[in-house]
Formats: structure tokens, C-alpha cells, sequence
């Protein structure tokens, strides 16, 4: 037990900026471990620190499901299950209101204050992280905190996809039933981790492989001293549980990702009017085909329950433990992933066509993926070992004859060319040792091309980020389709090409633009030729990125807005931020000589926070800029001069002006400022002292703010939610301020 310990401590210490486990190797001598025994750390600590091991070793990927968690829920909340009204009505009903208010109250409440509550747990989750990211290799007293505001999360994230998704009492007894299941055996695995603890504190000297200075003498050899082999073969075992998680990891959180959007917006859409005997806001699906939705409902919720159940084992296995139970552990996150994997094709069978044909075709590719899975499972379980054998021999057997080939071959190709290597001493001998020095090892990459390559990762990340959002906003164009033919415009195209033709044609020229940089980008960073340092000196893939970045700013601030006023306002902002954090640098340099960059380990920390800053500010670039062109609540679609509103205009500007307002420049406030950050983040001589300063902390917090704000401003239309949701912003609030 104690050489698994002391594997699982290596490999929480030695992460490398891109998140990947690195193999340090010591002096050799083993005077490393002999040190760490003669220094036992308390029995307290040491379980402690144990216990928070897989936080640690997971934290990007958690910071990756607080973001995607955090999106999904901000979309959802701000576009909420059952639509909005298009039209006001005679009987009270208001353009951009929900429909789920009117028709199914409580179900509303249920979803709305749940969804709330994981958007803003998902917000603390991030910030949680960003100050164990700061104290990693310090105190580990927000691990506690980070665990159960995360379990708080996945489970309103449960209950709102529960309350958002079903519409009938068969649906929602499913729904129910599964949500409790995943709450008892949560509380359940709880329980059970802590047991281990506690027996391990009461663990009798005499059991084997006691932990140092727990009953054992400390000048006794550590059983990996005389075990050499096996304390190697442990850590290769380690490496690929981490390597296995952190796999299995990803595919759950983009699999509870899809399935929580596909789940509140069901494919066929929904009814937008009562009539016909089904009500606005019911799955157009389940009224048409009903056996179909219910299909669909029952394998997206298997497998959006399944995805948070397998990040819930995940990231609450101890890799010390993980050695005795490794059967344990492949089989139990493995059979979650399986469900999910198989929920989610049975999903998409069921839910992307309508005729049985198609839904036949598809499952038959369900199917043959299946018996392709099933058999390469057979080979690796039973006849790898043969067919490896097998090739082995098959090789040996080529290598003979091409020996037997070239020989004669070689010899009379030597006698010819004999007069030029006429005098080479040895003979053939002597070529060999002429040839030697060509098969010589390449010299060790330099520190420049790592620290390239780490600079790649990022990039690449924002640019295949930045290539979603612009080719999604292409798509669907802010101000809507007209729906019909009429009034000298088709039905289909865009509404502002025929409102603001001049404004649409800007942005549609810079959204483009900065897709194609995007594309572009991506392919520099791909290719070796291009990521060279020739490349770089020129700098190259820095003038494609600020180019990306800053026609982002000019297609959010055209696309959001209908006047030439607003748009100025909204650039504004972004200026307003780029002087703040230079002032702010500015001041910090008076006090301070230089841009010393430290030892290798403070450069590690500097990476580490910088990789941190942008995953926050991407996260918040990426909904703002979705949700700045597609507002909440919608576009008119239709001119009403006596009602007051213009087609393409958004209907919350009509309805609720305020609310709309303060929703539109926090919205803005946080685009512009994420923006900001990422393109001083993208420069290597600014960030690290944005860093140290704290001036990018400022406002990647004053982002997440914005983002809370906005939030609370276009999820809600009546007084009593908006007060729920500024609590929920007050209670953030003092969270931050008492940390």
C-alpha cells in the first residue's frame, strides 16, 4: 500500500502545464524515498491530502464541466424548455414570456430554480478552482467546499433536466425515479468513501504494508527498495487508470452536455399555440408520434443520468485504493460510459428521423458497432496474446527473406561501386562505422519549442472555439427569418437583410472573417511547417489570432444592436477594459523591477493559471456571444407600426425595456471583457504581468459578474425569480469577498 501511496503523490506532482503526467525521473539511488520516510507526514494530513488526490490530478477536467455546465444552463435558461409567446394576446398573454408559466406552473418553478442553482454552483465551482489553482501545492482547505458544491451542481443539474423534459406522468415518474436512484447511491458512495478513512486511522501495526510512521519503524527498508520491479510495475498501472480516467472523464461531460440541451429541446420543436387538443409549449413530437418521444426521452435521460453518475465515480476514486481494486474500478465507470455511449445512439435512431425505415437503418449501424466493439473486446481478452505470437512470426519470416534477398543483392552492388569506397578502412566494417553517426539520437527538444508547443494547445482550443460560435451565429443570423412570402421579402431569408441591409453585410463580413481565421489559424497550428520558429518570429499566428478576435468585436457589436449608438457603446466597453488592465500593469511596475519570470516552477505556475484564465474566458466569450445575437425572448417577426415594434428588433426591448437593457450590457460587458483578456493572454509579454498584478483576475471575475447579471436579468420576467436569482449573485458575492 505504501508504494501506491508514494505513485499516486508522484503523479499528483508532476503534471506539466498542458495537463498531461510527465515521468520525472529521481537520482537513483533511492535516496528520495528514504527521505520522504524519515519525515512521516501526519496520519490527518496524509489522508486529507489523499482524499483530494483526484480533485487535484482532475482539476481541468472539472473546470472543463463547471464551464460546459455553466453554458448549458445559461442557454437553457435564457431559451427555457416549451418556447416563449410570439404575440401578445387578448388573454394576457405577453410576447417573449414563457409558455410554461401559463400551462405548467410548478413544473416551471421546479426547472427554473434548479436550472439557477446549478448555473450558479457551476460559477462557484470555477471560482473554487481558480484558488486551488493557486494553492495546489499549498493548503487544501477548499477541496471539501469544491466536492460538495459540485455534487450540488450535478444534482440540480438532474432535477432541472427532470422538471425541463417530461411532460407527462409517465415521463416524469421515469425521470423521478432515476434522479433518486443517482441521489441515494450518491449518498450511499459518500458514506462508503469515508468508511475507509476512518478503519484506516485504526488499522493494526501488524497488518502488511503499513503506512510510514503509522506502527512501523521508520528505519526498517520500504518494501519498493528491495522491490524494485514492482514499485515500476505499480506506477505503469497508475499511469493507465489516470490516463483511462481522464479518457472516460471527457466522454462523460460531453455526453451530459448534449443530452441535457437534447433533452429540453426535443427535436420537432414545440407547439407555440392551444388548439387542436394539445397545449403551446407540449412537444410537437409527442403529439405526432408518441411511441417515438417516448423512445427518445427514455434513452436521452438513460443516458444524460448515466454520463453524471460515471463524473461522480470519477472524481471520487482514490488512486490509492485503485491498485487493490482495479477490477472494481474498470468495471463500474465503464458500465456508466457503455450506457451512455448506447442511450446516446439509441437517441439519435430514434429522435433524427420519422419514418421506420431510417429509425431500422440507423439501428442496424447501432448494431454492427456493437459486434465491432464485442469482437475487438474477444481479441484483446482471448487471442491477442496468439495473434501477437502469430505476427511475430510472420515478421521473423519476412525479415529472413529480405536478409536472404538482400544479401547477394548488397554484395554485387559493393563490387561495383568498389573504386569509390576504395580505401575506406575496414571494409564493410568501416561503411558501418561511417553509417553509425546518421542513426545517432536526436538532440533533446529546447525549452522554446515546449513552451511552442504549449502556446499551440491554447490556441488551438480558441480557435476551434471561435470556429463554433461564428459558424453557428453564419447559420442563424441575428433579427430571425422572415417565415413567410410577403411585403416584397421570401420567406426564409434574413429579416435585417431587408431592415438594415448595410448592417447585415458588416456583420455578415466579419463574422465570416473570423471564421476563416479561425479555419486558419487551426490549420497553422496543425502543420510543422508552419508552427516553426521562422513562423513565429514573424509572428504570424499571433496577427491571424488578433485578427480572429477583433472581428468577433465588430460582428457582436453590429450583430447585437440596430443603431449606430449602441454598437459605439459596446465597443466602448472592450476599450474601457484593454486601458483598465494597462493602467493597472502600468502601476504594478513602478513597485516592481522588470518581468522576472523566476525558476522553472514558478514558469509552471504562471502556465498553469494562464491555461486557467482562458478556459474562463473562452467560457464566457462563447454564451455571451450566442446569446448577445439571439437574444431571450426572441425576434418579431412581423411589422406591427400601431403595436410599436419592427420586425428583427427583440421582443424583450418591447415588453420589458429595462430588463432588456440591463440584460444587453452586462451581456456586452462580459463579451467585451472576455475578449480583452484573451488578447492579452495571447501575448507573451503582457500576461504574466496581468497575472501578478491580478489585473486579469479582476476581469475574468468582473466577466463571470457580468455573465450572473445578465443571466438574472433575461432568465426571469417577474419580480419574485428576479429576486431569487440576486440572491443567488449576493450569495456568490460573499463568497468571493470572505476568500
Amino acid at each position: 500500500m505504501s508504494s501506491a501511496l508514494r505513485c499516486h503523490h508522484f503523479l499528483t506532482t508532476a503534471q506539466n502545464g498542458t495537463g498531461d503526467i510527465e515521468e520525472t525521473p529521481g537520482n537513483g539511488n533511492g535516496n528520495d524515498h528514504s527521505e520522504a520516510a524519515s519525515h512521516p507526514e501526519p496520519a490527518d494530513k496524509g489522508s486529507a491530502a489523499t482524499s483530494g488526490g483526484v480533485m487535484l490530478e482532475l482539476r481541468m477536467y472539472l473546470l472543463l464541466m463547471a464551464i460546459l455546465a455553466a453554458t448549458v444552463t445559461y442557454v437553457a435558461g435564457l431559451n427555457p424548455p416549451g418556447g416563449v409567446w410570439q404575440l401578445s394576446t387578448k388573454d394576457g398573454y405577453r410576447a417573449g414570456n414563457q409558455i410554461l408559466v401559463v400551462t405548467d406552473h410548478t413544473r416551471y418553478n421546479a426547472f427554473f430554480y434548479s436550472n439557477a442553482t446549478a448555473f450558479m454552483a457551476s460559477v462557484v465551482v470555477i471560482l473554487l478552482l481558480l484558488l486551488v489553482e493557486r494553492s495546489v501545492d499549498g493548503s487544501t482547505k477548499w477541496l471539501v467546499t469544491l466536492r460538495v458544491v459540485m455534487v450540488l451542481d450535478l444534482l440540480a443539474l438532474m432535477v432541472a433536466y427532470a422538471a425541463g423534459a417530461s411532460r407527462g406522468t409517465v415521463t416524469t415518474v421515469f425521470a423521478s425515479v432515476l434522479v433518486s436512484a443517482v441521489f441515494i447511491y450518491n449518498m450511499f458512495h459518500i458514506i462508503m468513501y469515508l468508511q475507509p478513512c476512518e478503519d484506516k486511522k485504526k488499522k493494526p501495526p501488524s497488518e502488511p504494508l503499513p503506512e510510514p510512521g503509522v506502527g512501523e519503524d521508520k528505519h526498517k527498508p520500504l518494501p519498493h527498495e528491495d522491490q524494485g520491479p514492482n514499485v515500476a510495475n505499480d506506477l505503469e498501472g497508475l499511469l493507465k487508470i489516470e490516463r483511462r480516467r481522464k479518457v472516460l472523464m471527457l466522454f462523460a461531460i460531453f455526453s451530459a452536455t448534449v443530452t441535457y440541451t437534447a433533452g429540453l429541446n426535443p427535436p420537432g420543436g414545440f407547439f407555440l399555440v392551444t388548439q387542436n387538443g394539445h397545449r403551446a409549449g407540449d412537444p410537437v413530437l409527442q403529439d405526432g408520434h408518441s411511441r417515438r418521444f417516448m423512445a427518445f426521452f427514455i434513452f436521452n435521460t438513460a443516458a444524460f443520468i448515466a454520463s453524471l453518475v460515471a463524473v461522480m465515480r470519477l472524481t471520487t476514486i482514490r488512486s490509492e485504493l485503485e491498485m487493490d481494486t482495479v477490477d472494481q474500478w474498470q468495471h463500474v465507470p465503464y458500465g456508466f460510459v457503455l450506457v451512455a455511449l448506447f442511450s446516446l445512439c439509441g437517441a439519435y435512431a430514434v429522435g433524427s428521423c420519422r419514418s421506420t425505415t431510417s429509425t431500422i437503418y440507423l439501428g442496424v449501424l447501432v448494431l454492427l458497432l456493437v459486434v465491432y466493439i464485442t469482437i475487438l473486446f474477444l481479441i484483446h481478452k482471448y487471442w491477442w496474446d496468439k495473434l501477437s505470437n502469430l505476427a511475430g512470426q510472420i515478421g521473423s519470416r519476412l525479415c529472413s527473406c529480405w536478409t536472404w534477398i538482400h544479401q547477394p543483392i548488397g554484395s554485387c552492388w559493393s563490387r561495383i561501386h568498389k573504386p569509390i569506397i576504395k580505401g575506406t578502412p575496414g571494409g564493410e566494417n568501416g561503411s558501418k562505422k561511417k553509417m553509425a553517426p546518421a542513426s545517432s539520437p536526436e538532440p533533446p527538444e529546447s525549452e522554446g519549442i515546449i513552451q511552442l508547443r504549449r502556446a499551440h494547445y491554447l490556441v488551438l482550443l480558441l480557435a476551434t472555439v471561435a470556429a463554433t460560435i461564428t459558424y453557428q451565429a453564419g447559420m442563424n443570423p441575428p433579427g430571425g427569418f422572415w417565415p413567410d412570402d410577403r411585403d416584397g421579402h421570401k420567406g426564409g431569408d434574413p429579416v435585417l437583410v431587408t431592415t438594415h441591409p448595410r448592417r447585415y453585410r458588416v456583420f455578415f463580413y466579419c463574422n465570416s472573417a473570423a471564421l476563416v481565421a479561425s479555419v486558419v489559424v487551426i490549420i497553422m497550428v496543425q502543420s510543422k511547417h508552419l508552427t516553426s520558429s521562422a513562423v513565429h518570429k514573424s509572428h504570424g499566428l499571433e496577427a491571424a489570432m488578433i485578427l480572429d478576435l477583433l472581428s468577433l468585436m465588430a460582428a457582436y457589436a453590429v450583430g447585437c444592436a440596430r443603431d449606430v449608438s449602441t454598437s459605439l457603446h459596446v465597443v466602448a466597453l472592450a476599450g474601457a477594459v484593454l486601458v483598465y488592465v494597462v493602467i493597472h500593469i502600468a502601476l504594478f511596475t513602478l513597485d516592481h523591477k522588470g518581468d522576472s519570470r523566476g525558476d522553472d516552477k514558478e514558469e509552471e505556475k504562471m502556465l498553469k493559471r494562464r491555461k486557467v484564465l482562458l478556459l474562463l474566458a473562452i467560457l464566457a466569450a462563447t454564451i455571451t456571444y450566442q446569446a448577445g445575437l439571439t437574444p431571450p425572448g426572441g425576434f418579431w417577426v412581423d411589422e406591427d407600426v400601431p403595436g410599436g415594434h419592427t420586425a428583427g428588433y427583440p421582443v424583450l426591448s418591447t415588453g420589458y425595456p429595462r430588463r432588456y437593457a440591463t440584460f444587453f450590457y452586462c451581456n456586452a460587458a462580459s463579451f467585451m471583457s472576455s475578449i480583452a483578456v484573451i488578447i492579452l493572454l495571447v501575448n507573451p509579454n503582457l500576461y504574466r504581468l496581468g497575472i501578478r498584478c491580478y489585473a486579469l483576475y479582476v476581469c475574468a471575475v468582473a466577466g463571470l459578474f457580468g455573465l450572473m447579471a445578465a443571466y438574472a436579468a433575461g432568465s426571469s420576467r417577474h419580480l419574485r425569480t428576479s429576486i431569487f436569482m440576486i440572491s443567488l449573485v449576493a450569495v456568490v458575492v460573499t463568497f468571493i469577498i470572505f476568500s
